[in-house]
């Protein structure tokens, strides 16, 4: 588990499935693709690859 103390934008750049929890046990898995782009809000979260295959992502921290 770790925290973002800001929002974050994030941009796929391999296909990936990733688990994401958060602490109140919380759990979702996502199916992300190539060239995708999300909004995560911040807070804490723990992200786990839910394939196979390797899962890369970017991601772009907003800072206020």
């Amino acid at each position: 588990m770790h925290n973002h103390p800001n929002d974050q934008v994030v941009h796929v750049k391999y296909d990936a499935r990733f688990k994401l929890s958060s602490p109140h046990g919380k759990d979702s898995v996502i199916d992300l693709k190539a060239g995708q782009a999300l909004w995560l809000e911040a807070g804490p979260h723990k992200t786990e690859n839910a394939a196979t295959s390797q899962g890369l992502n970017l991601v772009i921290e907003i800072k206020n």
